[in-house]
């Protein structure tokens, strides 16, 4: 339950914005953390089903309503690589901070099939792919301990079959290709989710056996 003020913080911030939520008792046999689609055998689909739009000032920390984010992530065509991007102007606390994936909130302009319609957008409104592939469903993220227990994330995977992307925001941030390596060496400046995705590719050794 949020407090009067924390509302009232919420209401002037989103006052107008919804987002699209799922009830988390749906959604509670989801493990903590990366868990592969082929172990779910859940269609994107059947959420669109489940879930609903609310106003974003009543879905925020309010872990009962899961609110579903499309994380995008952008490997090169033999999956050897994957798109980063470093946050370089803006909030100085932020800057240097890396992102595995790109994405956001699904709202009512995503209107058809609502996470495939979020997520194209979202990767449009922040990168400049060059011959994508369909998305992939690769699983799922979250983290019950942070800050952002009301979130979870649905990854998804494309490939970029001319290894060609460009960010949109230059103003604000960079992207680089880096390896399983690389992330690894740059683990510390990643957030929570991006953390639990490559913990899954190094312990499983699935990094470079991600069929796209």
């Amino acid at each position: 339950m949020k407090d009067a003020k924390l509302k009232a913080t919420l209401v002037k911030k989103y006052p107008t914005e919804q987002v699209f939520v799922v009830p988390f008792e749906q959604m509670k046999r989801i493990p903590d953390g990366f868990t592969p689609a082929e172990n779910l055998k859940i269609s994107l689909g059947s959420w669109g089903a489940k879930g609903r739009f609310v106003f974003r000032h009543d879905a925020e920390y309010n872990p009962t309503m899961q609110q579903l984010i499309p994380y995008i992530i952008v490997m090169n065509n033999d999956g050897s690589n994957v798109f980063v991007t470093e946050r370089i102007a803006g909030e100085e606390r932020l800057q240097g901070s890396l992102a595995l994936g790109c994405g956001g909130h699904i709202n009512p302009v995503d209107s058809n099939d609502v996470i495939l319609d979020a997520a194209t957008r979202e990767m449009n409104e922040e990168l400049n792919v060059k011959e994508p592939t369909p998305f992939v469903h690769y699983g799922y993220v979250r983290d019950l301990t942070s800050a952002t227990n009301d979130h979870t994330g649905l990854v998804l995977i494309t490939r970029a079959i001319g290894d060609e992307v460009d960010v949109r925001e230059t103003e604000s941030l960079r992207g680089r290709w880096m390896t399983l390596n690389e992330l690894v060496s740059n683990y510390g400046r990643f957030e929570s989710w991006a953390k639990h995705i490559i913990d899954h590719w190094y312990q499983t050794h699935s990094f470079n056996k991600i069929l796209v």
